[in-house]
């Protein structure tokens, strides 16, 4: 986890998810895939992280999730396959290349959706750590070529690192895209979305509500933001992201912002939230459109130009709050 020591561990994860989730948006613009779907998807990669790494065999088995010898030796590889089961039981989310787009995000798969590749590099573009990552330039050159090609880069890097367990789909990838071997098709029934309701237990010990909340209020602002940029001229795929990036610091408490904006230097005599909200969204998601940050930097004010960025993402976000929302009628 990325550790700077004015940020909670629960933000420094909300912020990776979002993070992931921005890069996967990217990604999916750069290779025509369906970019809010990856947005989505990419944010909510690690719902498994819910679970600590010691509980996590734990919590697979008694849910009725199989688990293969290697994720037994190294817990922490067992978020990807929780991850799936809580996309599926917590959002409702059956679309099962989303579902396949989290369950291999750590190692990837051979015989790979775009979907699948973009998150799988996302993740690794987004790393949760301190410091740049130190494949991350031959990764973003390879990226210039396709998908396949920033696979096969992170893969070899990957490879030829200090892993202490290779994880059967990670040599599987390897195996396509490095040495362009062929597999039978993975049977599907070995990855079958579990069906049922969580345990109440599970939703309580490890905050899936909260974090369910969470996701859902960022998702539905962005929902409506779309909506009223459609109806706006102002573009629906960036109305989406921006509305959802603005939440990005929601999980930051009223009483930490003056210690954050101390270590920034940030200037306390306006608004502290959206001055971090977009310094995190240049700094650390490289987001370079000047509307964008300008939006973030600027929300909750409502401009006079109704067809501009910041008064949709406003503007859906006071429908949002607001007990009857009439943004979809209008």
């Amino acid at each position: 986890m990325k550790w700077r020591g004015y940020l909670t561990p629960v933000t420094e994860n909300y912020l990776h998810a979002y993070g992931v989730g921005y890069i996967s948006y990217v990604l999916a613009r750069k290779f025509h895939v369906d970019s809010v779907k990856a947005f989505v998807t990419g944010t909510l990669h690690d719902l498994g992280g819910a679970v600590p790494a010691d509980e996590r065999v734990t919590v697979a088995e008694s849910i009725g999730i199989s688990l293969n010898d290697e994720e037994r030796e190294v817990p922490l590889l067992v978020h990807a396959k929780l991850g799936k089961y809580f996309a599926q039981i917590l959002f409702d989310i059956t679309d099962e290349d989303m579902l396949n787009a989290i369950l291999f995000h750590t190692t990837c798969i051979d015989r790979a959706s775009d979907l699948v590749k973009i998150v799988f590099l996302a993740d690794k573009i987004r790393w949760d750590r301190n410091g740049t990552p130190p494949y991350l330039n031959g990764l973003l050159a390879a990226l210039e070529i396709s998908l396949d090609d920033g696979c096969s880069y992170f893969l070899k890097w990957l490879w030829n690192s200090d892993l202490y367990i290779v994880h059967p789909y990670l040599s599987r990838s390897y195996g396509a895209y490095v040495r362009q071997q062929q597999y039978n098709p993975i049977s599907l029934q070995d990855f079958s979305v579990l069906q049922g309701n969580l345990n109440e237990n599970l939703v309580e010990k490890y905050y899936l509500h909260d974090i369910y909340q969470e996701f859902h209020r960022t998702f539905y602002h962005a929902h409506l933001a779309s909506v009223l940029a459609s109806k706006h001229s102002v573009n629906t795929e960036e109305a989406y992201v921006t509305s959802a990036l603005v939440n990005m610091t929601n999980t930051i408490k009223d009483d930490e912002l003056e210690t954050i904006a101390s270590v920034l230097n940030l200037n306390v005599q306006v608004p502290i939230r959206p001055q971090l909200t977009s310094i995190l969204a240049r700094d650390e998601y490289g987001i370079t459109s000047l509307e964008m940050l300008k939006t973030l930097k600027s929300f909750p004010q409502i401009p006079s130009n109704h067809n501009s960025l910041l008064w949709v993402v406003a503007m859906s976000w006071i429908c949002q709050k607001s007990i009857k929302c009439e943004v979809e009628d209008e």
